[in-house]
């Protein structure tokens, strides 16, 4: 038979992690990569997002960290120059998936 509850709990718990992957999206901070959300696995979370979104966003926090630990002016720009093309790339791959949508 058809379980209506357990279809109920499985279409809560989907709005849940999407409201969970959001609020992991609209932080601005590092460390993103390493954090749970009330024991939910941030593997979890990436399977509900578009793929390439979530890894480059991973990458901008690891670039990030690259920026705040390089000493040299060089190193510096090099990471700045790395955060913006992610960036871009970022930005472009949001733009085409709302035109999917």
């Amino acid at each position: 038979m058809f379980d209506l509850n357990k279809n109920n709990k499985n279409a809560a718990a989907q709005q849940e992690l999407k409201a969970q992957l959001e609020a992991l999206r609209s932080k601005s901070g590092t460390k993103v990569e390493e954090e749970r959300i009330e024991g939910v696995d941030k593997s979890v979370l990436d399977h509900a997002a578009a793929p390439r979104e979530v890894q480059l966003t991973h990458d901008i926090a690891a670039a990030r960290e690259k920026y705040r630990a390089a000493s040299s002016d060089e190193d510096k720009k090099a990471a700045m120059k790395h955060i913006s093309d992610l960036e871009m790339r970022l930005a472009m791959e949001k733009e085409k998936n709302a035109k999917n949508r």
